[in-house]
């Protein structure tokens, strides 16, 4: 279980997620417990460790997509910059089940999304999922309806999908 040192994951969340002015979910190792239950699916975690310290963790779904399996990475924590841990992360994913490619969706122009593509991963050639927002008054920071203003992870998608 990825989750099973708590504190140890609460100090890498901490440190993992992008300071700055993005609409994101806030959510602690109480909320990812709950957000990736295995009832929801087939959710597995891989992790990182350096001299005992936790340095990285990837949660990540199976599913079949027709006739190919897709290991989808729902959360990738690491700690800012460190592209070899989440290179190694990806490949732990890749070597856990026997699935026919990899999916994540990092936040448009964020550090992940830099670390993605050093590691291989390319835009989908279908585009990118919509997602529509009402902003119920004027002048709101960071302005929901500019894509640059969101910071949601795969499962953060994946779970307004769900509702």
């Amino acid at each position: 279980d990825g989750l099973a040192d708590a504190a140890a994951v609460a100090e890498l969340l901490d440190d993992s997620r992008e300071t700055g002015p993005r609409l994101a979910t806030n959510g602690g190792v109480d909320y990812l417990r709950w957000r990736y239950e295995p009832l929801l699916g087939d959710y597995r975690a891989v992790v990182e460790e350096e001299g005992g310290r936790l340095t990285g963790l990837a949660i990540f779904g199976l599913r079949r997509r027709g006739e190919l399996w897709e290991a989808t990475v729902c959360e990738l924590f690491v700690h800012p910059g460190d592209h070899g841990t989440a290179s190694r992360l990806m490949r732990q994913v890749a070597r856990s089940a026997p699935v026919d490619y990899l999916a994540t969706l990092p936040a448009a122009g964020s550090a992940q999304a830099r670390m993605l593509a050093r590691a291989g991963f390319l835009p989908s050639p279908v585009g990118a999922r919509a997602l529509g927002v009402t902003p119920y008054q004027e002048g709101l920071l960071p302005d929901p309806r500019q894509r640059g203003s969101w910071a949601l992870s795969f499962g953060d998608v994946e779970r307004l999908e769900l509702c």
